[in-house]
C-alpha cells in the first residue's frame, strides 16, 4: 500500500459522515487537501497543530485515490508532500485514529527557565518595528501568539525578570541569561511567544513580515512571504489564517 496521511478535525469528519466526501477550510478555499507520509506526520503536527486536541488522522491509499495527487517540495524541509486536488470519498478512507499533539515545549539559553504552550499557535510573524529591533539587537523579531493561559512554566518560574513598555505589554525574559521567552498584551489575555524560544523542530513557520514601514534600512526582505506596512487589518489577517491549516486567529488581534 502507498499510504498517506491526512490530518482531519473531528467536525470536518463528522459533516463527512453525511455527505460521503471529505473537504476542509483550506480545499473549499483552494482546492487542496494537504497530507503527509507516516514518517512526516510528526513534523506537520509539530509545525501546524500544536496543541490541538480535536484532530484525527485519516489513512489512505494514494493508489486508490479517486482524486489527483500532485507531489510538492517545500523549502528547508526534506522530502516531498502530498496536495490532493479533489474531495477524499468516506469509502476510500482505510483508517481513522485519534491524534493528540503534544504540548509545545522552549526555555531560556542557560537553561533556568522553560514553559510550555498547550494550544495552537495564531498569527505568527516577523516584526520589524523598531522597539522590537531595539531589544532583541537584530533586523526583527519572530513572535507566535497563543492565549495567555496556555503558556506555563515548566518549574516555579521564578528566575524570570519582566520589563513592562510604555503601552503596558509585559516582557517577560531570564533574569540569569537574559534570553527573551514570551510577551503578554496590556490585556493579559495574549501572549506573543518568542519563536528562537523554543525547541528547534518546534518553531512555527512565519505567516508574513509586519511593521516594514520601520524596519531597518539595511535589511533586505527577500524570501517572499507578505508583507504589511504595520499590523495587517483583520480581512487581511483572515486571509493569511486561511493559507494555513486550522490556524488560531485570536479575537483581540481582529478587533485592533
Amino acid at each position: 500500500m502507498n499510504e498517506i496521511l491526512h490530518i482531519a478535525s473531528r467536525r470536518e469528519w463528522d459533516a463527512a459522515q453525511a455527505s460521503g466526501e471529505y473537504t476542509d477550510p483550506i480545499y473549499r478555499e483552494h482546492g487542496i487537501l494537504h497530507g503527509c507520509r507516516p514518517a512526516q506526520l510528526d513534523l506537520v503536527t509539530r509545525l501546524h497543530f500544536q496543541g490541538r486536541r480535536d484532530l484525527l488522522v485519516l489513512s489512505l491509499d494514494a493508489d486508490r485515490l479517486s482524486a489527483e495527487i500532485r507531489w510538492v517540495g517545500y523549502q528547508a524541509i526534506e522530502g516531498s508532500f502530498p496536495h490532493v486536488l479533489g474531495p477524499i470519498l468516506v469509502k476510500e478512507v482505510l483508517a481513522v485514529r485519534t491524534h493528540e499533539v503534544a504540548v509545545c515545549a522552549g526555555g531560556c539559553r542557560c537553561g533556568a527557565l522553560g514553559f510550555t504552550v498547550a494550544h495552537p499557535f495564531g498569527p505568527v510573524v516577523n516584526c520589524h518595528c523598531s522597539f522590537c529591533r531595539r531589544v532583541h539587537g537584530a533586523a526583527f523579531t519572530t513572535v507566535a501568539f497563543a492565549p495567555r493561559a496556555s503558556v506555563a512554566w515548566t518549574g516555579d518560574g521564578q528566575g524570570v525578570s519582566i520589563y513592562t513598555t510604555p503601552h503596558g505589554n509585559r516582557r517577560h525574559f531570564c533574569g540569569s541569561c537574559a534570553s527573551p521567552l514570551f510577551n503578554v498584551g496590556a490585556g493579559g489575555a495574549l501572549a506573543a511567544v518568542v519563536v528562537s524560544s523554543l525547541d528547534d523542530e518546534l518553531q512555527p513557520v512565519p505567516w508574513a513580515h509586519v511593521n516594514v514601514e520601520s524596519k531597518a534600512p539595511w535589511y533586505e526582505i527577500s524570501d517572499g512571504l507578505p508583507e504589511f506596512s504595520s499590523w495587517p487589518a483583520a480581512p487581511e489577517l483572515e486571509a493569511l489564517a486561511q493559507a494555513h491549516a486550522n490556524a488560531w486567529l485570536p479575537e483581540q488581534l481582529l478587533l485592533r
